[in-house]
């Protein structure tokens, strides 16, 4: 499976385990509540940082790779300055975290074969709270996902190179190697033969 696909089929699962507004770095433009079917919810967006921990190997199966990553997410609910912080959702917001990293350990190796296991680091401080100062003083609440996933990874052609077979690397092999001197027999310029020292 291709680190791509892999990107994008996770992304794909997380959308539907939280509803999202928009992906985008920047917090909600509004404090706006979203009426879904006559029900408010919170504005929320939500972007993907670089994935970090990255790391590739050998896999039991021939010429195939096991490669190892996590997956970095923070989605942004914005409430109105008003709030009182007592009054802000934050049990449902930690449920609903609780819930998705529990789904994410349950069913994440079900969005492609490919995926052999999901996992999910610690996080110290995994949902933040906030006044942001310049955006009308709305209270920021964001939670902070670090998706784990090992999976089978295929090589892919990218727009910043040519295209072109990739050719997996051959096992090691072992070579012998003869080293030797020559050296003049009797001092004569003309009598000159060679000497095997050691074999490598």
């Amino acid at each position: 499976m291709k680190l791509t696909e892999v990107l994008q089929k996770q992304k794909q699962w997380l959308t539907s385990m939280v509803r999202i507004d928009e992906f985008t770095i920047d917090a909600p433009a509004t404090a706006d509540v979203v009426v879904i079917n006559g029900v408010s919810y919170p504005p929320c967006t939500a972007f993907r940082g670089n994935y970090t921990d990255y790391s590739i190997m050998n896999s039991p199966q021939v010429n195939d790779f096991i490669c190892s990553l996590i997956i970095p997410y923070a989605v942004t609910y914005r409430f109105p300055s008003t709030t009182n912080f007592d009054d802000l959702p934050l049990d449902q917001i930690g449920a609903l975290y609780n819930n998705t990293s529990m789904r994410w350990i349950k069913q994440g190796r079900s969005i492609a074969d490919d995926i052999q296991q999901t996992f999910l680091p610690v996080i110290d401080n995994p949902i933040l709270c906030n006044r942001a100062t310049n955006l009308d003083n709305d209270w920021l609440v964001v939670l902070l996902f670090e998706f784990g996933v090992s999976f089978i990874v295929d090589p892919e052609n990218t727009a910043l190179q040519p295209p072109g077979d990739w050719i997996p690397p051959i096992d090691d092999t072992e070579y012998s190697v003869e080293v030797g001197l020559w050296r003049r027999k009797k001092q004569s310029p003309d009598n000159l033969d060679v000497t095997l020292d050691f074999t490598l």
